[in-house]
């Protein structure tokens, strides 16, 4: 299956905010109310449908009320629809479509289910193609690249079995130098605090194309060779934690699904929501990947997956919105200031307090219930006290650095 991409074409981007801007006015008119739409309502910030009892019934909600599909889920008994991330229909050919973030934060205007005839993918082969960049406090500027499988290059390295390593994994369309821009105040935050091996990990052969479902296809691949990357180090998987953002936190999920031993964390940076179902843990990031896995959600429901998937699973500012982010309707802003929130909190001198609320209802409501200990969002070590799968945390942050407000 593939897909039709336009990057930087402005009439089609046009053509997609206007359509969201309509969106959203008319569902700002149901502001305190409820208003019905044949067997359908929708009230405040979510639109939800009180009968249908199944998926097919709550896709048939959504389409009477806003003309989209694929776009609804069953939960507490009510079909809630994507209001703030709709797929316009395409006026000339019904297509679908959807603005999806890629790992530097800009966002393309994607077909996810029309081909593209003709189309042709250049091969991935991962453990061909993907690079290992270690940084450690020996090298913060010049990384080494160690490939899979040679121990000439391990050995040769400042790689030390004895030290905490950390992986981080970019998204669609990351990798290179570009990416390592990106990165590199994570990276620098950690080396900051301690003798760490912290690798880039880049799959960009297999990333930088415009066809989103082929790189979303190939996030097991990724996660499969960075798993073997952990085995061939021998390192004592105790002492290790890997990171993504976007699509690469499903493929750190992955690379936790994949080792012979089990990670000590993984951390979800906002994982993507495009193609990524909740009813299949297997395919996505999960809390059954590590010994520890905590999710960061900045954009809830729009570029960003929304379901608490992790053991501890953190909404900022209620998961949408983020304070010096403007009005964001594209949610692109959002989405990309989860790095900075996580490489601020890894300075001990900044802390992410955060407040358990009851469930998801909650954040959705924006009423978090006190149901349970604080903790702290992000920082080292990254699992702070364990937590029960499917915690969900609230927090408030500072619209520009420093973000954090302190312990709660």
């Amino acid at each position: 299956m593939f897909i039709r991409t336009f990057v930087d074409t402005e009439a089609k981007m046009n053509k997609f905010l206007l359509l969201f801007v309509i969106v959203l006015v008319t569902i700002g008119t149901c502001s305190g109310t409820t208003k019905t739409y044949g067997a359908c309502s929708c009230k405040c910030w979510n639109s939800y449908c009180e009968n249908p009892t199944d998926a097919g019934k709550c896709n048939q909600c959504a389409k009477s009320i806003q003309g989209i599909d694929g776009r609804t889920s069953m939960d507490g008994g009510k079909c809630w629809i994507k209001v703030a991330n709709p797929l316009p229909k395409n006026d000339d050919n019904q297509e679908d479509w959807q603005l999806v973030p890629d790992a530097n934060g800009k966002l393309h205007l994607v077909d996810i289910k029309r081909s593209v005839d003709g189309d042709i993918e250049p091969s991935f082969v991962g453990m061909n193609d993907m690079i290992f960049r270690l940084y450690t406090r020996n090298n913060l500027d010049i990384p080494q690249v160690i490939r899979i499988n040679n121990q000439g290059d391990l050995a040769n390295s400042f790689f030390n079995p004895l030290h905490q390593t950390r992986f981080m994994i970019h998204g669609w369309l990351g990798g290179g130098e570009g990416y390592e821009d990106n990165g590199r105040p994570i990276m620098r935050a950690f080396l900051n605090q301690g003798n760490f091996n912290f690798f880039m990990v880049d799959w960009s052969v297999g990333a930088e194309t415009l066809n989103y479902i082929v790189a979303r296809g190939r996030v097991n691949e990724v996660g499969t060779v960075v798993a073997r990357f952990i085995d061939f180090t021998g390192q004592n998987t105790n002492l290790v934690s890997v990171m993504g953002h976007s699509l690469g936190a499903h493929a750190a999920g992955a690379t936790g699904k994949r080792t012979t031993n089990r990670l000590a964390s993984v951390v979800g940076l906002d994982p993507g929501g495009p193609l990524f179902s909740l009813d299949v843990p297997a395919d996505r990031i999960d809390f059954t990947d590590a010994n520890f896995v905590e999710i960061h959600i900045t954009d809830a429901g729009r570029l960003g997956f929304q379901h608490p998937v992790g053991h501890a699973n953190f909404y900022p500012n209620w998961g949408t919105q983020q304070p010096g982010c403007g009005t964001d309707i594209t949610g692109q802003c959002g989405h990309s200031l989860v790095r900075d929130f996580f490489a601020e909190s890894i300075n001990p001198n900044f802390v992410f307090g955060a407040i358990r609320c009851r469930n998801l209802e909650d954040i959705r409501q924006r009423n978090c219930v006190v149901s349970g200990p604080s903790r702290r969002m992000g920082g080292e070590p990254i699992m702070d006290g364990p937590s029960e799968p499917g915690s969900v945390f609230f927090l408030t942050t500072n619209g520009q650095t420093p973000f954090a407000h302190g312990p709660r």
